[in-house]
């Protein structure tokens, strides 16, 4: 059971990488076309580019979350079926307590 909770966690987190990273790259070929298309205004077209473009960063922050969720859960997985943690060095600790911090400016800003 431990495996399959750790297999669906793994699953929903790289989903959720991919998706915050691939929006921003989407916005881009979005406004290249919308420049490369000039005047007339094609009001239809603008809609929906001004629409992607303002659904994009809630989409992100959604998905960020999802990262920093999914990201928790992998040793809360692990702390449930074993009781205890996982042994690690305190360069780990570490650089799992700075990037936790970061998350949360991240957030916060």
């Amino acid at each position: 059971m431990e495996n399959v909770l750790y297999s669906i966690n793994l699953a929903i987190h790289i989903l959720a990488a991919i998706l915050c990273v691939a929006g921003p790259f989407y916005q881009l070929r979005w406004v290249k076309l919308r420049g490369k298309l000039g005047y007339p205004l094609i009001y239809p077209f603008d809609k929906v580019v001004e629409s992607v473009l303002s659904l994009q960063p809630r989409l992100c922050f959604t998905f960020i979350i999802i990262l920093i969720i999914t990201g928790f859960a992998f040793p809360l997985i692990h702390y449930g079926f074993h009781g205890e943690w996982r042994e690690v060095s305190n360069l780990s600790l570490a650089i799992f307590s700075a990037k936790t911090i970061l998350a949360l400016i991240g957030l916060s800003i």
